[in-house]
């Protein structure tokens, strides 16, 4: 779908898409083609529609003063929240489009693949927080040896008490 073809089906203008797209974080959550990457012109995919459906909603909810905190908005993306409640895109008439429930479980396949690559991100975070622990745990370990061995040397050194 075209930039003017979501606007009217959220019920923005054409370049407050674009101007949203423009705010630092926003465009990540968007379909290469929804960024206008690689294309001439933007095509919106139905993820990218209810993505942008939700940013309509929280832009309003967090207006400060007369401006819009975009980093509580892209918490609340990377959040996994999704506001899906918009007609039946498949009502535009365009053929390109896909009824809602189709939607609906393509938008519930994104959350669950967004919070899969979280969780694979934190893995590999830990996986290294291990990796440093466990080599530090050696060092920490040869340290002791070489302790032991040390005392045992000076052990060997001093008088014995049943020598007095």
């Amino acid at each position: 779908m075209r930039t003017s073809e979501v606007a009217k089906i959220i019920g923005v203008e054409s370049q407050t898409i674009l101007n949203w797209l423009d705010k630092p974080g926003i465009a990540d959550f968007f379909s290469q083609e929804g960024q206008g990457i690689g294309v001439k012109q933007r095509s919106y995919t139905n993820e990218d529609v209810i993505i942008l459906n939700t940013i309509r909603e929280l832009s309003i909810e967090f207006v400060e003063g007369k401006k819009i905190d975009w980093l509580k908005v892209v918490d609340k993306l990377n959040s996994g929240y999704r506001n899906d409640d918009i007609r039946d895109i498949s009502m535009t008439g365009d053929s390109r489009s896909v009824p809602m429930g189709v939607v609906k479980t393509l938008t519930d396949i994104a959350v669950i693949t967004q919070e899969r690559d979280a969780a694979i991100r934190r893995t590999r975070d830990l996986e290294q927080q291990l990796a440093k622990s466990e080599d530090k745990n050696e060092r920490l370990e040869k340290e002791i040896r070489k302790l032991y061995l040390w005392i045992g040397q000076l052990g060997g050194k001093l008088p014995d008490d049943d020598a007095k």
